[in-house]
């Protein structure tokens, strides 16, 4: 009899488990529905924010702070103080996406208080999203007070996400000791990694640290990302470094090399040329762009000069992306040889090329008027887009419609897929984020309309992103936005990234992440994750094209 009570109990508990089970995952279901209506006021988000189940409050928070407005941070406020350590780092996030800065202040507080170093990095790192100006100086202040490394991460990702857009240079920074944040960047943890992106970030650093710390710190750091962001670093300082970072256009590391080359404006000694003209002929069309990029964007007309064989070259060159470079220099050393070169193109040249010499055409009179009508017909949207820009007229907006919402549960069976892109440099399969369920619906739909089909990869930048999504035919015009899905998911090498002009606008345009990207964290959707094709990724060129995108 004692067996079958002792059953009975364990049943019975077991049928009760389920139950809740089956109402918390109900609960999740009907949040995710509410943020995604942006309804903040819903009674699962409300109830859900007073379950006992950790896991649900927390994701009910990472909705609440995509919502955002007064009430949402009103529900923050309350759970940073909350005795369970996971939601209180969950608020925290939440903080850094509802884009209140009354929560500067709370946050604050908070962190005074937190005994968690993760919970604390978190605290710091939010309240860099909603920083005033004059509470800039409270970073630096508070860097100086602590070496625990995570928390020291925290503190600098803050500070950077605090100053990135905002084009500070070293002197407005009070208390802050910029060689001691160069120490930290020395190290193995993300902790280095945080330091070397903030200093990159940091305008006019020759004030206030040396080049030769610098080299120090590169030749130190037991971490490959800060040892990238170190190079740009150096090559960022004011003054002739030249000399300091010819040894790095010849190192291992591709990321290393493009930064390196990036950094060799200065270059003036012969030597130093003879160095860039070898970068001009690498194996990596990414490379020889940034050697063209050196002598084309310089105001030097001698230095352009030197680089004359090299934009030359670059003309001919396999890759249109580097085609594109040595046209922008060639326009620098003779106006006459470019605008021949322009004509061709316009004349006979693919989507890409043709949007190039539309920039140089736009003035010539045998040209004007065709560019003008190109301006208001959307026949090809990338190039109607190319003509306005050239002739100073306004970005047409669609105002497309919103897209329609999906079923939470059709959403979340398409973030289960596979995206596989075939493009002309090869085949990418992405995997959908789970994190991210409306973001992977609409992907999924865009691939099953054919929408992404012969689509340019129309902005790539090295150690940044490869993005595609601009419109080329009209098909690819009219696809409405979506909502904004910001998670912790970091933008990390191989992620995949909504492109976006503001909270709520991302439609089809999407970035592959060829560098990590600190600073668009909490500010972009990741919805996936490159599983296959990483190398082709990397050396996606703009001009690359969309061949076809299937859903797996």
């Amino acid at each position: 009899r004692m067996k079958i009570a002792i059953k009975a109990i364990f049943f019975i508990l077991l049928y009760a488990f389920s139950i809740l089970s089956y109402a918390q995952d109900d609960a999740l279901i009907e949040v995710m529905k509410a943020g995604n209506a942006r309804d903040i006021e819903n009674e699962y988000i409300i109830l859900s924010l007073a379950s006992d189940d950790v896991e649900l409050v927390n994701k009910t928070l990472d909705v609440v702070g995509n919502i955002g407005g007064s009430i949402a941070s009103g529900f923050i406020k309350e759970k940073l103080s909350d005795k369970r350590a996971e939601v209180r780092y969950h608020a925290a996030f939440a903080a850094s996406i509802v884009g209140d800065a009354t929560l500067f202040d709370v946050l604050k507080a908070a962190v005074a208080q937190e005994k968690i170093p993760r919970v604390a990095a978190r605290m710091y790192h939010s309240m860099g999203y909603i920083t005033p100006d004059t509470q800039q100086i409270y970073f630096g202040l508070e860097l100086l007070g602590h070496r625990n490394p995570i928390i020291q991460r925290g503190i600098l990702d803050g500070y950077m996400q605090a100053i990135v857009y905002a084009k500070v240079k070293a002197s407005d920074f009070l208390y802050t000791n910029f060689n001691d944040i160069l120490d930290i960047a020395t190290g193995a943890g993300d902790e280095a990694a945080a330091a070397a992106y903030f200093l990159g970030r940091v305008g006019e650093l020759e004030t206030a640290i040396n080049a030769s710390s610098v080299v120090k710190a590169i030749n130190n750091t037991k971490s490959r990302a800060a040892r990238v962001q170190l190079v740009r670093v150096l090559g960022h300082l004011g003054g002739d470094n030249s000399n300091l970072i010819l040894p790095y256009l010849q190192d291992a590391s591709g990321a290393v090399r493009l930064e390196a080359t990036r950094g060799m404006g200065k270059a003036r000694k012969p030597e130093q040329i003879v160095y860039l003209h070898s970068v001009g002929l690498s194996e990596f069309a990414v490379l020889r762009k940034a050697a063209i990029d050196v002598f084309a964007t310089s105001d030097d007309p001698a230095f352009i000069l030197e680089g004359k064989s090299l934009i030359d070259n670059g003309l001919n060159d396999p890759s249109i992306w580097v085609q594109g470079a040595a046209l922008r220099g060639l326009n620098k050393l003779s106006k006459d040889a470019a605008y021949k070169v322009a004509k061709t193109w316009f004349d006979v040249s693919g989507t890409y090329r043709k949007g190039f010499a539309i920039e140089l055409l736009a003035e010539a009179e045998a040209y004007k008027q065709e560019i003008a009508v190109m301006a208001e017909d959307s026949y090809n949207p990338h190039l109607q887009s190319k003509a306005r820009a050239a002739l100073g007229l306004p970005e047409l907006d669609y105002n497309s419609p919103a897209q329609p919402v999906p079923s939470y549960e059709e959403a979340v069976l398409a973030s289960l897929s596979r995206l596989k892109f075939e493009t002309t440099k090869g085949s990418i399969i992405v995997q959908l984020s789970t994190q991210t369920p409306f973001t992977a619906h609409n992907f999924v739909k865009l691939a099953r309309e054919g929408v992404f089909n012969d689509m340019l990869f129309h902005r790539v930048i090295g150690n940044f992103v490869a993005q595609a999504g601009e419109r080329i035919t009209p098909l690819q015009e009219d696809w409405g936005p979506i909502r904004s899905e910001w998670t912790e998911m970091g933008h990390e090498i191989g992620t995949v990234g909504l492109a976006t002009n503001g909270k709520d606008t991302g439609t089809r345009q999407f970035f592959f992440n060829t560098g990590n990207n600190r600073h668009l964290v909490g500010r972009y959707t990741v919805f996936g994750k490159v599983v296959e094709g990483l190398k082709v990724m990397m050396n996606l060129e703009e001009g690359d094209r969309i061949i076809t995108a299937t859903v797996e």
